[in-house]
């Protein structure tokens, strides 16, 4: 081949073309990753796994386990995502909060508010909020002197004041109520058949939505476990499930597809991961239900009745867990994984955050004696305070605090290859068993959506990339010319 100079003419001819394709590749990719001026949100929810302090597979900032009342830990391990509990919390234990050992690996942006507490902190123990990214914690009165925070660079704001700590998740509730009252009002699209040993639910295998109306006494055996399974589901349905009946105690050994395995850590990870973010269970007419088992639940729990507890003692919920009234964690090692309900706006993730300028506590509002110092500080201001925050302690996470990557090592296997675009009105989710999914849009009872600005943001960026495809384009005229 010969290594003779290009002349002029050629390598003028040659500059053009490779500077019209890089300007029209820069328009695409600048296309692509803004998905167009109307872009939204994509969220990955990948099967349940074990991980590294700060490892992580995703970002969701929706909170994922919420007690309109008191929230007590009675030898549970963990609670992964963003926790909310409108009165107190009460731990026997060490226990994680934002990000866990094992789950979805799917935790809140670093050094965001990974806790609120609108009442005490009570007990004794350990309370680790972000465990590797570090996050922030803010209680609304006093800390025990028992009760110790690990915050791993992030901050604990005590004695804030109950509307200071839960700030715009103070409504809850009311979404709560409101979710709940939409799907109840969802007609079944399946049936429910029971034997001694397994309750299925099964779809009508082409509905986009399938809904099943349960009775709650079917979810456990006489004096023994059963297996609860999902049969001709649609790979990206979402699935509804309205429980009626009182004195609501589950037993369920295990939950699966119809012939397949478990969804279970070891068995079947990716199904888990794709039912826990596509299945929903609404308890609609008992406050105090018990979600009792050995199996990993899959999907999210709703309670909207208040004036009860509900008592999760499973291994691990795999979902939203939210309850309008007290909750209580049971089962040694117990865990909550972050999974999104993708057939929801109200429940489904966000992968942005925008710090909030939280009240600072006014000078009357003393820390209690019974407050207790931890390794990071503790933002209870008084009179004479003379201490300087750091700068990994301040109240409002700065500008540059950014998402966690997400890396190939962390999704390949559960990413579909091709992923549908993302539509404008709510957030698409890669769900881990292939495929994707857009929550439902839903008006909350404030009229307020609850996702993150996803479209506006990326108006700059399309503006950009028209600009440097016509450039492409118009460089590409020229070479033409030339070459005639």
């Amino acid at each position: 081949m010969s290594t003779r100079p290009l002349g002029p003419a050629h390598q003028g001819r040659t500059l053009i073309g490779r500077t019209a394709a890089a300007l029209a590749l820069a328009g695409a990719g600048v296309l692509a990753a803004t998905g167009g001026a109307n872009a939204a949100e994509t969220c990955t929810t990948p099967g349940i796994g074990q991980g590294t302090p700060g490892e992580v597979a995703g970002t969701d900032n929706t909170v994922n386990v919420y007690a309109a009342g008191d929230f007590t830990v009675r030898g549970a391990a963990e609670a992964e995502g963003v926790v909310v509990v409108g009165g107190d919390f009460s731990t026997d234990t060490h226990y994680n909060v934002g990000v866990a050992g094992g789950g979805s690996l799917v935790a809140p942006t670093a050094g965001s508010v990974m806790l609120r507490v609108g009442g005490d902190v009570e007990g004794h123990g350990t309370i680790d909020v972000g465990s590797g990214l570090g996050g922030d914690a803010i209680v609304g009165r006093s800390v025990a002197s028992g009760v110790s925070f690990e915050l791993n660079g992030g901050k604990l704001t005590a004695n804030a004041t109950t509307e200071t700590a839960l700030g715009d998740d103070a409504n809850l509730t009311t979404r709560l109520q409101s979710e709940s009252g939409r799907l109840a009002a969802l007609r079944a699209t399946g049936t429910v058949t029971t034997d001694e040993w397994t309750t299925t639910l099964v779809g009508d295998g082409t509905s986009a939505q399938q809904v099943f109306d349960v009775d709650g006494a079917t979810l456990h055996g006489n004096g023994h476990g059963i297996t609860v399974a999902f049969d001709k589901i649609p790979k990206s349905s979402t699935v509804v499930v309205n429980v009626h009946g009182a004195d609501i105690d589950t037993d369920v050994l295990d939950m699966r597809e119809t012939g397949g395995q478990a969804f279970a850590q070891g068995a079947d990870n990716a199904g888990l991961g794709s039912y826990a973010s596509r299945t929903v269970w609404n308890i609609l007419t008992d406050k105090s239900p018990k979600i009792s088992g050995t199996a990993q639940w899959v999907g999210s729990v709703l309670v909207p009745t208040a004036g009860g507890t509900t008592t999760v003692d499973v291994p691990g919920v795999n979902g939203r867990t939210w309850v309008a009234g007290d909750l209580d964690h049971t089962y040694g090692g117990g865990e909550f994984h972050n999974y999104p309900f993708t057939g929801s706006e109200v429940l489904t993730c966000t992968t942005d955050t925008t710090p909030t300028d939280d009240k600072t506590p006014t000078d009357d509002e003393t820390p209690s004696d019974e407050e207790s110092p931890s390794d990071e500080t503790t933002d209870t201001p008084s009179d004479d305070s003379t201490e300087t925050p750091t700068d990994d302690t301040t109240d409002t996470p700065s500008d540059d605090r950014s998402t966690p990557p997400t890396t190939d090592e962390d999704t390949s296997s559960t990413t579909p290859a091709d992923v549908a675009s993302p539509s404008p009105t709510g957030t698409t989710v890669v769900l881990a068993a292939g495929g994707t999914a857009t929550p439902t849009p839903t008006t909350t009872a404030q009229g307020e959506g609850v996702l993150a600005h996803t479209g506006a943001n990326a108006v700059p960026f399309a503006v950009a990339a028209a600009v440097l495809v016509a450039a492409g384009a118009t460089l590409l005229v020229l070479r033409r010319r030339r070459t005639a």
